[in-house]
């Protein structure tokens, strides 16, 4: 009950943040803020573990207890929060309003999804997300990505925690993933507005390839760790690029939607990744699983990697200008 609780939290509200950002700040400055929520979410991460670990030591039900005061204490804070949407314009007649109302009264792409049933609202982001030629082979990609890697790590905590006696060094190949994300996300804060977008998103996805394979082959722990923290290196800022994209391209009402279908495309192959995966663990053994794993990784780079209207992205104060020269659809 307690991780179906949890569950349901962060379906709701993980994302929120983001999505809240472009209420606030100017297009072109997107990918820098998201890039700092990544920074702050790495930090978090990483004092997380060895937090959590020295509460156990406490007791088990201090451990909840603390969750259970900081969500409340999260609920309350959200409780505050009333009009965030601060972006207007000035219309020629004077009037102000909403930079995005035009936008949002404009007709989508994915075909009259506007006079659709209330029961499609939920489905309108993934029809979109899966109708836009842009959009299907980004999350095609991102799919890849998501499950593959999320699945490597899995297997390698699950492989080396073999026994029980293991947990620490178990625990480390994931404070290396979140090192390397906190470093990533330090460094993306200055180079999303300097760099173009389509670098940073092509070096992402290379490097997971890389990162993961190198992974895949060293056979010590502590080589492992390094590559995985390598790996994720350029993810804070390639995430920044595409989420500030995404916001850029995406009504501010239709956000949730475009972000929940994004999510249950992504953690739904997740799910299908863990389960072939634990079942290749079991028949063929860890490394070969694990390289077969990072093959699609370096799949999904390569595919990324052909989008040339995704690796010729600029930097965000340009986005305007390429999204129409490449007629990127918007929703």
């Amino acid at each position: 009950m307690y991780r179906l609780l949890f569950s349901v939290r962060d379906g709701l509200l993980e994302n929120t943040s983001n999505a809240m950002l472009r209420g606030v700040v100017p297009d072109e400055q997107l990918p820098h803020a998201m890039a700092l929520n990544d920074a702050r979410d790495s930090t978090v991460t990483l004092a997380g573990g060895p937090l959590g670990g020295l509460l156990m030591t406490v007791g088990h039900a201090v451990l909840f207890l603390t969750s259970a005061v900081l969500s409340v204490l999260g609920m309350v804070s959200a409780w505050r929060i009333r009009r965030y949407w601060k972006r207007a314009t000035v219309d020629d007649s004077g009037h102000s309003g909403n930079a995005d109302d035009a936008a949002d009264d404009a007709i989508d792409v994915s075909g009259a999804i506007t006079a659709a049933p209330r029961w499609r609202d939920a489905l309108d982001g993934m029809i979109w997300l899966l109708c836009d030629r842009f959009q299907r082979h980004l999350i095609i990609a991102a799919t890849m990505v998501t499950g593959a890697s999320n699945a490597f790590l899995l297997l390698t905590a699950l492989d080396i925690s073999q026994g029980g006696s293991q947990l620490i060094s178990a625990g480390f190949i994931n404070a290396a993933s979140a090192v390397g994300m906190l470093l990533g996300a330090l460094m993306a804060s200055q180079l999303v507005n300097r760099v173009p977008g389509g670098v940073l998103v092509g070096v992402m996805f290379a490097l997971l390839a890389a990162g993961f394979t190198g992974a895949a082959l060293v056979p010590s722990m502590v080589g492992k760790a390094i590559f995985v923290a390598c790996s994720v290196l350029a993810l804070p800022a390639g995430n920044a690029v595409l989420g500030g994209l995404s916001n850029t391209l995406v009504g501010k009402d239709k956000l949730g939607r475009v972000g929940a279908g994004s999510m249950v495309l992504q953690y739904g192959a997740y799910g299908v990744a863990v389960a072939l995966a634990g079942w290749g663990m079991q028949t063929i053994g860890y490394g070969p699983t694990c390289l077969i794993l990072a093959t699609v990784l370096v799949a999904a780079a390569a595919y990324a990697l052909t989008m040339r209207s995704l690796i010729t992205l600029p930097t965000p104060d340009r986005w305007a200008e390429h999204i129409q020269r490449w007629s990127i659809a918007q929703f």
